[in-house]
């Protein structure tokens, strides 16, 4: 906006169409006297001063020295301003950038107003120094690191802080990652499983799976102990373990069968010699791939035990009531098991005469003439026990002494009643 300062203005009197009096033309004692004069020189004054008469200092753009030149002055420019504006305009100044000035509409240069398109951007009027101060509201600003593209400078890593955890000790980043780099180092220098042999320290370790699982895969085996030198060489096996395995909780294997039991032995590779599976409650044992004895649990019998093969004992056997029995007695069911009995022939053999020719159970055969005795090996209980005896040819044969220890009998012809040597069978029943 152009104005004008009316203070600044030098305008004659007869510009002012309403002026009813302008100039006093008498002038008093007071006057005089302030003008120079002596008083009484002169009581009246005629003369019309005009304002080619009055000087005028210039002051902004005129340069006229008395009132009515300065009045002409700003005359002309106001008609010249009346007619048409000021013979001048606005223009927008530089290549780039967007403009400011809109259009001059008679004396009125229009200029855009300049805004703040975001809470980014500050616009402030600085009226005492005729300046539109525009600034940058840095607190607004949303930047990433990324577009920065000559950032050369971040914050020390000693500069910041850093929690310990772990087995780190660290206070801030930059030591912490000295300390995680010396650890680094000692694992590629040789304590990585990978490309070394290691040795643990001398204190044990504990490795807490924490409910999850710990899987070895692909090809290859574990040995654990000692293997080599003096030690069997470790074997291909998944697992070979030199040394005693402890199971607390048992082992839990496939069936097997009996050319590849279940459960066999390394040795030799004999590998057909051992235990299985062969179906639901029963299990088997295999040699040389055959199997050879089965242990089956039946509703009917309960468990069975049944041999393929012959069966050699080395020692006693013992009975349902602890018992491994006596010399001569025999394994008699009892109806709820098996227990040493005598048995119901204790002695048995054939004679001819006092000569003893086929005997079991007794120690001898003595006499002659027809007359014969059996001694006994071992006393029988009593002598309750019953002797069947035959004779050959037209003979009789009877008892004619019986003890725990011996027996006698006599031979006679049926035809004369004579004693006779000749072939006798004996037969002695317990029960």
């Amino acid at each position: 906006d152009i104005d004008i300062n009316d203070a600044n203005l030098a305008i004659t009197e007869s510009q002012i169409t309403d002026l009813a009096h302008t100039v006093d033309t008498h002038i008093d004692a007071a006057g005089i006297t302030a003008l120079g004069f002596v008083a009484g020189a002169h009581t009246t004054d005629t003369d019309n001063q005009t304002a080619a008469l009055v000087p005028f200092i210039a002051t902004g753009n005129t340069t006229s020295a008395d009132v009515q030149a300065a009045i002409v002055e700003l005359q002309t420019d106001i008609d010249g301003i009346s007619a048409g504006g000021e013979v001048n305009t606005a223009s927008n100044q530089g290549i780039g950038g967007v403009a400011t000035f809109i259009q001059k509409t008679g004396v009125d240069l229009e200029f855009k107003s300049i805004n703040a398109a975001s809470n980014k951007i500050t616009v402030t009027d600085d009226a005492p120094n005729n300046k539109i101060d525009i600034d940058i509201n840095d607190a607004n600003l949303a930047i990433t690191e990324s577009q920065i593209t000559d950032l050369s400078h971040t914050p020390a890593a000693t500069a910041i802080t850093f929690t310990p955890t772990g087995n780190t000790t660290s206070a801030d980043v930059q030591a912490a990652i000295v300390e995680l780099q010396t650890e680094l180092d000692g694992v590629s220098s040789g304590t990585d499983l990978s490309n070394t042999d290691l040795v643990q320290a001398a204190e044990d370790r504990t490795y807490d799976l924490s409910g999850q699982k710990l899987t070895f895969t692909g090809s290859g085996s574990i040995g654990i102990g000692i293997f080599g030198g003096s030690e069997p060489v470790q074997s291909t096996d998944k697992l070979d373990v030199n040394g005693q395995i402890r199971a607390r909780g048992g082992f839990a294997s496939t069936e097997g069968s009996d050319g590849q039991p279940a459960y066999s032995f390394y040795t030799n590779g004999d590998t057909d010699t051992g235990m299985y599976r062969i179906g639901e409650d029963q299990l088997g044992f295999s040699s040389g791939g055959q199997e050879i004895l089965t242990l089956t649990e039946s509703v009917g019998n309960g468990l069975e035990i049944l041999a393929k093969g012959s069966l050699e004992l080395e020692d006693e056997l013992i009975d349902i009531n602890g018992s491994s029995g006596t010399s001569g007695q025999v394994l008699t069911s009892t109806g709820i098991g098996t227990a040493w009995a005598d048995p119901l022939v204790v002695a048995m053999g054939k004679a001819n005469g006092a000569n003893s020719i086929n005997i079991n159970g007794v120690q001898s055969v003595s006499g002659g003439g027809g007359i014969n005795t059996v001694n006994f090996t071992s006393p029988m209980p009593d002598d309750d026990y019953i002797i069947q005896l035959t004779v050959s040819g037209d003979n009789r044969i009877y008892v004619t002494n019986q003890t725990t220890s011996l027996f006698t009998i006599e031979i006679r012809r049926n035809s004369d009643d004579a004693l006779e040597v000749a072939e006798w069978y004996f037969t002695v029943l317990d029960f």
